[in-house]
C-alpha cells in the first residue's frame, strides 16, 4: 500500500505546479531530486511485490517516469525534460543494483545443506 501510495505522491507532485527550488541550491539539485524520488520508489516497490522480479518493476518505474515526464510536457505549468527522465532511471538503477547485490549477499551467506 506504501508503494502506491508513494506512486501517487510522486505523480501528484510532478504534475501539480511547483514552487521554484531556491538560488542558493546548485542546479543538479532538481536531478538530484528526482533520482531520489524514484530510488525511493524502487525500494517501496521491490519491498512491496517481492514475489515479481525486480527488473520488471524497474521497467515499468521506467516506463511510468518517461509517461510523467510527457505528461509535464502537456501541462502549462510544467515542461518535459530528458534529462528528469535520466536522472529517474538513475535512481531506479541505483536501487535496482542495491537489492541485487542484498540478494546476493543474502544467498551467498546462508550456511551448506548437510546431505542425510
Amino acid at each position: 500500500m506504501l508503494a502506491w501510495s508513494g506512486l501517487v505522491a510522486v505523480s501528484a507532485a510532478s504534475l501539480l505546479t511547483a514552487p521554484p527550488l531556491p538560488d542558493e541550491l546548485p542546479d543538479f539539485t532538481d536531478k538530484l531530486v528526482h533520482a531520489a524520488m524514484y530510488a525511493t520508489l524502487m525500494g517501496l516497490f521491490v519491498r512491496a511485490h517481492p514475489g515479481l522480479p525486480a527488473l520488471l518493476l524497474a521497467a515499468g518505474l521506467g516506463a511510468f517516469g518517461a509517461l510523467i515526464e510527457l505528461l509535464q510536457g502537456l501541462t502549462p505549468a510544467r515542461t518535459a525534460s530528458l534529462a528528469d527522465g535520466v536522472a529517474n532511471c538513475a535512481g531506479i538503477s541505483i536501487m535496482l543494483a542495491l537489492h541485487a547485490a542484498q540478494a546476493r549477499a543474502a544467498t551467498t551467506s546462508q550456511p551448506p545443506r548437510s546431505r542425510p
